[in-house]
């Protein structure tokens, strides 16, 4: 399993991001969310740790569903690929920090779920998640074309069907 975790900016004049995740299983997808963010992120890594958030909400479910079915074998089953080191940082360490005092304390769930190991997340150069991403969904035939929009950007685009513009 192979759940990949983003942020895209959206069209409108609200600067609030959209928070976006994908699950493949066995080379296929099975889930997929992308949604707005509810608030403005003052940086990239509070925009990043809130996507995280609901990328780890999934992979625990999905988690246990594969439980449920008892498809125990499932490699990596809990890991999480994300291109923002400072998203991954912020999650692994729990010490105070002055610059992310301000995050809502809902988002420091993903800090439970790493220090239980629900969760593991792993950088991913966003050049490897895009390709890999853009790769999946356009065997598919989901993301093909070319209107100057390239990767996860492009498949989230074309998942939301610029319904937030």
């Amino acid at each position: 399993m192979e759940l990949y975790c983003d942020t895209v900016w959206a069209d409108g004049g609200d600067q609030k991001l959209i928070s976006a995740y994908i699950v493949l299983l066995a080379g296929g997808t099975i889930s997929w969310r992308a949604k707005k963010q509810s608030t403005v992120a003052s940086s990239s890594i509070e925009a990043e740790y809130m996507a995280v958030l609901e990328a780890t909400k999934e992979s625990i479910w999905v988690q246990r569903l594969l439980s449920e079915l008892e498809q125990t074998t499932i490699g990596n089953a809990n890991i999480i690929f994300e291109d923002n080191q400072g998203a991954i940082a912020l999650a692994y360490n729990p010490e105070y920090h002055a610059s992310t005092k301000h995050i809502d304390i809902q988002y420091h769930f993903i800090r439970d779920c790493v220090e239980n190991g629900k969760v593991k997340l792993d950088y991913c150069l966003t050049a490897n998640m895009v390709g890999r991403c853009t790769h999946e969904t356009s065997v598919k035939g989901q993301a093909s074309g070319n209107d100057g929009e390239n990767g996860f950007g492009r498949i989230i685009d074309r998942m939301t069907n610029k319904v937030f513009s």
